[in-house]
C-alpha cells in the first residue's frame, strides 16, 4: 500500500494519479495530514509533504521506517537526509518523481 500525507489537494491528486498509472494493482490512498489516516495497514510507501525533522519526531512514521517502510519527503528544506528517507525536492516534474521512485514501489 502507497500513502501520501499532502496538505495541497492538487499536488496530492496527481501523485495518487501517477502512483496508480505506475502501479495498478497497489492500493494507493491519501490523506491531508498523517493524524487524518485511520488505516491499519502499514503502507510499504509513504509521501509526506514535512521536514526531514518533522519525520523524525514522528512516532508512528518513525515505526513503520523501523519496519520497513520507505519515505519519501516532498517538501523538505533539509540538506541532508538519511536513509530510508528520499528527499525529492519541488518543483518535481512526473520525470523526475518516477525516476526517484521507481526503485522504492512496491512489486
Amino acid at each position: 500500500m502507497i500513502l501520501i500525507i499532502e496538505r495541497d489537494p492538487i499536488v496530492r491528486i496527481d501523485l495518487i494519479e501517477a502512483m496508480m498509472t505506475e502501479r495498478s494493482h497497489v492500493s494507493v490512498t491519501g490523506t491531508d495530514v498523517l493524524e487524518h489516516y485511520v488505516g491499519l495497514d502499514r503502507p510499504s510507501l509513504v509521501f509526506v509533504d514535512i521536514s526531514f525533522n518533522e519525520t523524525r519526531r514522528s512516532a508512528r512514521l518513525s515505526d513503520w521506517i523501523s519496519k520497513g517502510t520507505k519515505v519519501v519527503l516532498t517538501n523538505t528544506n533539509d540538506d541532508q537526509v538519511d536513509l530510508p528517507l528520499v528527499k525529492l525536492p519541488r518543483p518535481f516534474s512526473e520525470e523526475v518523481l518516477m525516476s526517484t521512485i521507481r526503485p522504492l514501489l512496491p512489486e
